[in-house]
């Protein structure tokens, strides 16, 4: 079954044009997945990609994604209805409080598959 997905954000650039990134910075609650772009002037610099009040991370290599996955390709999108995103939360000890979150998820060439399962998307502008 193929989940629908809606798109959140798109790369500001190529990632099949990045020198080195990404890079994934993972705190208790956060993960910044770093990108590196190249300017008009040919320097390359850094953005980012925050998700906060994050309850998992997963990564996929490109040998191993699946067709779905590669469909995010430069583009952030949230899968709609997530097993992964139900099966996190029924965890969750207050059935009562329990958060939004979302399942997020981008695609970037030769590297592989981001998914994040997160209350909230930041972007940063390159």
């Amino acid at each position: 079954m193929i989940n629908q997905t809606k798109t959140i954000w798109q790369l500001p650039s190529k990632s099949q044009e990045f020198l080195d990134g990404p890079q994934v910075l993972m705190t208790r609650s956060s993960v910044t997945i770093k990108y590196d772009y190249e300017t008009s002037t040919g320097e390359y610099q850094w953005a980012s990609m925050v998700f906060r009040g994050v309850f998992g991370f997963a990564f996929t290599t490109p040998r191993t994604c699946s067709v779905e996955q590669i469909r995010s390709y430069d583009t952030l999108v949230e899968l709609e209805s997530s097993d992964w995103v139900k099966e996190l939360l029924s965890r969750w000890p207050d059935v009562l409080e329990r958060p939004v979150v979302h399942h997020y998820r981008i695609y970037f060439d030769d590297i592989g598959c981001y998914e994040i399962a997160a209350t909230h998307f930041e972007p940063s502008s390159p």
